[in-house]
């Protein structure tokens, strides 16, 4: 089973329950779920006779888990693996002939993974534009 977690931030968006995985099932089947999705979901009844597979139970070790923002991110890709890149752009006027900015992270994921992430990104934006309203 592949499985991977992201929470849109370190703070109070995980607090409530903000948190999705996608894993892929026995079958195959990429499945996402939310914090409380698993948490309702967590055994499955048996479908016509077949023991479903119960999903594995989850737990969070933050001990080296640090924050930190970003108000920019950059990708890139190979064959073999996508490259995030985020930052802090402290230049807020967009006249200027060269702008800085200080890349503080690098994440380098499988194009699988980035996948993965591309899907809960959506579904969450989805979840927030339907919340707030929509982004521009």
């Amino acid at each position: 089973m592949t499985l991977l977690a992201v929470s849109p931030s370190a703070g109070h968006e995980a607090a409530r329950g903000n948190v999705f995985s996608t894993y892929h099932n026995q079958e195959g089947k990429k499945q996402t779920m939310n914090k409380a999705d698993r948490q309702e979901n967590a055994v499955q009844t048996p479908a016509e006779g077949a023991a479903a597979p119960q999903m594995p139970r989850i737990r969070w070790v933050t001990d080296g888990l640090k924050s930190s923002y970003a108000n920019f991110a950059n990708a890139n890709s190979t064959r073999e693996e996508v490259v995030l890149n985020f930052g802090v752009n402290n230049s807020w006027d967009r006249a200027q002939p060269e702008m800085a900015i200080e890349l503080s992270h690098r994440i380098m994921l499988s194009p699988f993974a980035a996948k993965r992430l591309s899907t809960m990104l959506a579904q969450l934006i989805a979840e927030y534009e339907q919340r707030y309203g929509q982004l521009n």
